[in-house]
């Protein structure tokens, strides 16, 4: 059923398609030369291309009258792409006739042409003599063969094919196994299901190619409907994965929760593997009758597994699921715990708002936590105030995690909570507003940041608030001089290496020469040179026309430095530049 009705929808769109181009055609129409004319190009000695020119023109514009002057050409080992190419548009008996005559005076690649053509135009008169080239010693004649019959798709063309593969060989198997599929899937849209079903099914039995006994067992399985459902628990069943996925497959483009309630009751039966499969089928189907399974899958078993059931939960948007989740919070496993807080935090509904606030008021404070971080999670800005108030709760791991779901809302009165954090008597809550208030999203933060940085009174804090401040520097919108000497001073008060490495990468994004200047002037420290010679590559490249002298002079101690290729090739570019434009 749904085969059909995807075709339908198919034929629908190629239909709109159709009448789209034709209007486009004739629109177009008086671009193209009239038919006579291009017939007579291809009758004078003109160049290759012009007659290549005109049968792209005929393949538009070409009628019955085109066929006698492109037939001959067929032979033609330069133009007898172009002659089909005309042919193939031209709605005439007489090309079906020419094309199968024709299979008897070509060769090789032409021959594989015309077959090809016969193919594209389903001649079904073509059946017999297309045939007999399944044999042929030539391998790719023969897999066209195969392709073109597949395309033909009438029961002869299929019985040909099914004949021809009993002694196939390995290298036109797939060629062949795809031109049978191929009829099974014409003989479908065609209504001819009985027909259809049996290659279905035949296809479904090989051993190889494996794509083909996929697309079998997705054949067999929807031309029958709810009657395919068996085939289908059966392949899940089987010891073939790869069928057992292109069962799961399948099962998501049929209808009627019988499929689920199949899938469902299978999962306990299967091994790990298979279950995670079903249950990310479930998740897909995202059917409530398949709750109960995944709810009970969830809370024991193999731990991939209740992860998997765990994930899939929120996609079914069932406040069903929340007691089940709010309950594997509590799970000894902490992976299974965070999969559950994640899940919550996914589930819509207001009944899981209510549920995550009344978390936020118990007394145990690792529900307390769990319950602020749902906030967070759930991006439930509306409880701010909450936030705000717990943020100065006595119970350290909650303050700090009511300052991580602040720092992420953002706002004034977040950031204000913060900034009287960093002051705080409780050295945990202290570093943990630092810490955040180096990441915080606006310059806003600036001020605070190299307050900290300049007089704080422990080192790590000091560097982390220096990180912060750093990057955000060049997010103000103030002079590039302005943010030069920011960050001057920031390497200039930076106490460790990787701050002072951060800021003169951010000086590279601000190019000058006095920033070259400045940058240069770590050349002779061992622990910074090498960021030194990056940072004074960088800005030479672009400030070598405001003073190049100065730039080749400090290349030339870039080169003494830096052990980097890239970085020597760069310097050693910009020396010879100079060079060059000297000697013009």
């Amino acid at each position: 059923m749904f085969k059909i009705k995807l075709d339908s929808t198919l034929i629908a769109v190629l239909l709109f398609v159709g009448m789209a181009l034709s209007l486009v055609q004739d629109v177009a129409f008086a671009d193209y030369r009239p038919e006579a004319d291009l017939l007579a190009v291809l009758k004078s000695n003109a160049s290759l291309k012009d007659k290549m020119d005109a049968c792209r023109e005929l393949a538009v514009t070409g009628s019955k009258e085109s066929v006698p002057t492109l037939v001959p050409l067929l032979g033609d080992e330069q133009l007898s792409h172009s002659a089909r190419y005309a042919l193939e548009t031209i709605q005439d008996p007489s090309v079906d006739d020419a094309l199968r005559d024709a299979l008897g005076t070509v060769n090789g690649r032409l021959l594989v042409g015309v077959i090809g053509s016969l193919g594209m135009r389903r001649d079904v008169k073509a059946v017999k003599p297309l045939s007999a080239f399944l044999k042929s010693e030539d391998d790719e004649v023969a897999r066209i063969a195969a392709r073109s019959l597949g395309k033909i798709g009438t029961p002869e063309a299929a019985k040909a094919i099914q004949g021809a593969l009993v002694d196939v060989s390995d290298a036109n198997r797939l060629a062949f196994c795809e031109g049978f599929l191929h009829c099974a899937e014409i003989m479908a849209v065609e209504g001819k299901k009985d027909a259809a079903l049996k290659i279905y099914d035949r296809i479904r039995e090989f051993d190889e190619p494996q794509q083909v006994r996929t697309a079998g067992l997705r054949g067999s399985v929807l031309m029958r409907g709810k009657k395919g459902l068996p085939i289908l628990m059966e392949a899940i069943r089987g010891d073939d994965f790869v069928l057992v996925h292109a069962a799961a497959r399948t099962a998501l483009e049929m209808e009627g929760t019988d499929v689920t309630k199949a899938l469902a009751a299978e999962l306990e039966k299967l091994p790990g593997e298979k279950q995670i499969v079903v249950i990310q089928t479930l998740a897909k189907r995202a059917e409530p009758v398949a709750l109960p399974t995944l709810f009970k899958a969830s809370k024991s078993g193999q731990k991939s597994v209740r992860l998997a059931a765990i994930h899939s939960l929120p996609g079914f948007e069932d406040v069903s699921a929340m007691p089940v989740l709010k309950e594997l919070l509590k799970d000894s496993d902490r992976e299974i715990a965070e999969a559950a807080l994640a899940g919550l935090g996914a589930l819509p509904g207001e009944e899981v708002d209510k549920t995550v606030i009344a978390m936020v008021d118990q007394s145990d404070s690792a529900t307390r936590c769990m319950g602020i971080q749902l906030i967070g999670r759930r991006r439930m800005l509306d409880q701010m105030p909450t936030l705000l108030n717990t943020a100065k709760d006595k119970d350290t791991a909650v303050r700090i995690e009511s300052l991580k779901v602040l720092q992420s809302f953002g706002g004034r009165p977040a950031l204000d909570t913060l900034r009287t954090a960093t002051s705080d008597s409780d050295p945990d809550i202290k570093n943990a507003a630092v810490a955040l208030l180096s990441d915080w999203a606006t310059v806003e933060a600036l001020p605070d940041l190299l307050r900290i940085a300049k007089t704080g009174d422990n080192l790590d804090t000091k560097a982390i608030a220096m990180r912060g401040y750093i990057r955000l520097v060049p997010q103000q919108e103030i002079s590039a001089e302005e943010k030069s000497a920011a960050l001057k001073e920031a390497l200039g008060l930076s106490a460790g290496n990787d701050e002072k490495r951060l800021a003169m990468a951010a000086l590279r994004a601000l190019p000058s020469m006095d920033n070259l200047a400045y940058v240069a002037s770590f050349l002779d420290n061992a622990d910074l040179k090498e960021d030194a010679c990056a940072a004074s590559v960088a800005i030479g490249e672009k400030v070598i026309q405001t003073n190049p002298a100065k730039v080749v002079d400090i290349m030339g101690k870039v080169l003494k430095s830096t052990t980097t290729e890239d970085l020597l090739k760069r310097a050693k570019a910009l020396v010879e530049s100079q060079g060059k434009t000297s000697e013009r």
